[in-house]
């Protein structure tokens, strides 16, 4: 099961500082400033952002926002995602999971990878570790091949290797489907 708890965290370490927010972006409960947005479901109007550093260009929804967190990655998450982080950012207050896309320099030791069909220097790359010392769990990430060295994509949130093969299955379709709306830039 994925740890929401470690995701809001480990995200939350990771954030820039950011601007400050206009009032009314923060409700009272309690005496205690809440960040109260909630996740915005995506547009069907897309835009295509370039990510140089990254040599590559996605087409995404256009009520996302990127994030460039302390250790250079880039968090995609949407509008509602990415007001609350401001927010909390602000206030320090609340408590939510984090969901979105992450872009990432290469990392080294990933155990597999299987080519995408029809996308070239794109790969499904996951590495494989024993959960309790039987079960087999899964870490997967979309690796593309570019002049600049290697880029991981991965769905951020989760908290935790993947275990149940329809959670694989998911995932692998997900990244699939980022793949698709990834151009590379030569």
């Amino acid at each position: 099961m994925k740890s929401l708890l470690a995701a809001t965290l480990l995200t939350l370490i990771n954030l820039y500082p950011v601007l400050a927010l206009p009032e009314g972006w923060v409700s009272q409960r309690n005496d205690i400033n809440q960040c109260d947005f909630p996740e915005e479901p995506s547009s069907s109007t897309k835009i295509t952002v370039n990510y140089p550093k990254f040599n590559i260009k996605i087409e995404m929804p256009d009520n996302t926002n990127s994030m460039l967190l302390e250790n250079g990655d880039i968090l995609i998450v949407d509008r509602g995602t990415y007001r609350y982080l401001q927010c909390y950012n602000k206030y320090k207050t609340g408590g939510r999971g984090i969901f979105g896309t992450l872009i990432t320099r290469g990392a080294t030791g990933y155990s597999y990878q299987a080519p995408i069909p029809g996308k070239p220097n794109m790969f499904i790359v996951h590495n494989t570790d024993y959960l309790d010392g039987i079960n087999l769990s899964y870490t997967i990430a979309l690796r593309i091949v570019t002049s600049k060295g290697l880029t991981d994509v991965s769905l951020y949130g989760g908290g935790g290797p993947l275990v149940h093969k329809e959670e694989i299955a998911n995932e692998v379709r997900s990244l699939k489907a980022i793949a698709d709306s990834i151009t590379i830039i030569r």
